[in-house]
């Protein structure tokens, strides 16, 4: 058992709203309009999906068993710091979503941050996929089966049952609906 293969699972839904925001970027940086309600939706996403969820599991289970081995506590801050960065990008991106149809400052603030957190995360979910492929060997089944069983627990304590499946449904749905950029 590897308990981060969950996470690996969840990287491919976030791929899906990265990509989206993506093609937001691009789309406002060639001075095409995307609508408030999508580019709100995808932040939503990242908000609560992305780092509400997923990254709660990275950062308080997962990274703090491998940050205890010396091999692995350089990636852990490394992955530390890139998570920093990117709700660094989200908060800009935030702060500009209200004056986004309206400001030219404000749609290109938006797609600087957008495109910067696209170019921290696409590495990122790379590096991090794998080394989590690897946790099966690095921990012991009792270690990953109580890592999974923390997962759980921030599921259904701090997200919400059924809640997982809601936001991937809105990726999925998110991502169908922006055109795709190269």
């Amino acid at each position: 058992m590897n308990a981060a293969q969950e996470l690996v699972l969840e990287h491919a839904v976030i791929m899906k709203i990265v990509v989206a925001l993506k093609a937001q970027g691009a789309a406002l940086s060639s001075g095409q309009a995307v609508p408030a309600a999508q580019l709100s939706e995808t932040l939503s996403l990242l908000v609560d999906f992305a780092d509400k969820c997923h990254h709660a599991k990275e950062e308080r289970v997962l990274f703090p068993e491998l940050a205890g081995l010396p091999e692995h506590a350089p990636a852990v801050s490394a992955f530390l710091g890139e998570h920093e960065r990117s709700r660094g990008n989200v908060g800009a991106m935030k702060a500009a979503l209200p004056k986004i149809e309206s400001d030219p400052a404000s749609r290109k603030n938006f797609a600087d941050n957008a495109n910067a957190y696209v170019a921290i995360l696409l590495p990122h979910i790379q590096k991090e996929n794998a080394l989590f492929a690897r946790c099966g060997e690095i921990f012991s089944p009792a270690e990953n089966a109580r890592m999974a069983g923390e997962f759980e627990r921030i599921e259904l304590e701090e997200v919400g049952e059924g809640k997982h499946d809601e936001y991937r449904e809105r990726a999925e749905k998110l991502s169908l609906g922006v055109k795709r950029v190269p």
